[in-house]
């Protein structure tokens, strides 16, 4: 699945894109794309742990996310009131891969949900 998502999305995102996944180095692989919430390390900043903390679409936006790359795992671990949150209208799903074990992947974009 992820290599699906790459192989359409590679290069295709706006250069300037920031794409949250749960698993940065993922996002930086898969599409190509900074990720500036961890330190030269790699490790995440106290930035990017509070978004996971209290994680919404439009908070990721905030922090300055253009994207989302979730997987199925993750998104099973988010409160019912979190994954609520992805129905707002400025959340676009852009694709989305599933595998026959009921997995998936899921890209959105969030720039619109920026006030």
């Amino acid at each position: 699945m992820n290599a699906r998502m790459s192989h359409v999305y590679w290069g295709a995102l706006p250069s300037e894109a920031e794409v949250f996944d749960p698993h940065p180095y993922r996002a930086m692989t898969l599409f190509g794309r900074p990720f500036s919430m961890h330190t030269a390390l790699r490790q995440p900043l106290p930035e990017f742990e509070a978004l996971l903390g209290a994680f919404t679409p439009a908070r990721a936006a905030e922090y300055g996310f253009d994207y989302l790359y979730i997987d199925g795992e993750w998104w099973w671990r988010l409160a019912p009131a979190q994954r609520e949150t992805f129905e707002q209208s400025c959340v676009l799903l852009l694709d989305e891969f599933h595998d026959h074990l009921g997995d998936f992947r899921r890209l959105y974009d969030v720039h619109p949900c920026v006030p």
